[in-house]
């Protein structure tokens, strides 16, 4: 079955460079942290390695805040601008461009509030939209954004969250199991003294 192998969040154009050296069909050189003519520049760069071993860019215009390792405080969010991202795209030449409109990276207090109105707005791009830090949003809002253009969504904290959770589970299915087994166990040995006995 043909499945694509993505960076995401490439830090540098050496990873990035590493990545597809490695064999991985698509890559994310983030620069959103960036000023935007830095941000096209190293992207645009992205690009140019990744076209010479045949694989797709996606870049990032805007900023997703948040991170992992614990629950982060809403922060403000850098939507991405419009008419930036259309600079963006014209001067990069990226497959791919992940859009800020109010969600957040990993684990988050408090509601995300979608800007829908400005996903709308950049929907007339001509390329596939991504969602990052989709965690936590409803069914009604997940249908919202692909409605609106998303066509790739980013997840991992509510994946997370269910695996540790399916492990836990495991794990005390495990202690149930092996505590069973010393019961029975502990009643085959009792039989075996009165059957001596």
């Amino acid at each position: 079955m043909p499945v694509a192998l993505h960076l995401d969040h490439g830090e540098s154009l050496s990873q990035v460079a590493e990545a597809l050296g490695l064999g991985f069909t698509s890559v994310m050189l983030d620069g959103s942290h960036l000023a935007l003519e830095e941000n096209i520049r190293k992207t645009r760069l992205a690009v140019e390695v990744a076209r010479a071993f045949g694989a797709t860019v996606e870049g990032e215009v805007g900023a997703v805040p948040g991170g992992y390792g614990g629950e982060v405080d809403l922060g403000p969010v850098a939507y991405t601008d419009p008419e930036e991202a259309w600079r963006f795209l014209e001067e990069t030449g990226v497959d791919a461009l992940a859009v800020s409109i109010g969600t957040r990276h990993g684990l988050h207090k408090g509601l995300v509030r979608l800007n829908l109105a400005l996903l709308e707005e950049l929907s007339r791009l001509p390329v596939p939209l991504v969602l990052h830090g989709a965690s936590r949003l409803s069914p009604e809002e997940y249908r919202a954004v692909v409605e609106r253009g998303i066509r790739k969504i980013n997840l991992y904290a509510d994946l997370a969250l269910k695996a540790a959770e399916t492990l836990k589970e495991g794990e005390d299915y495990l202690a149930l199991v092996a505590g069973m087994k010393e019961a029975l166990r502990g009643l085959a040995e009792a039989r075996m003294r009165l059957w001596w006995d």
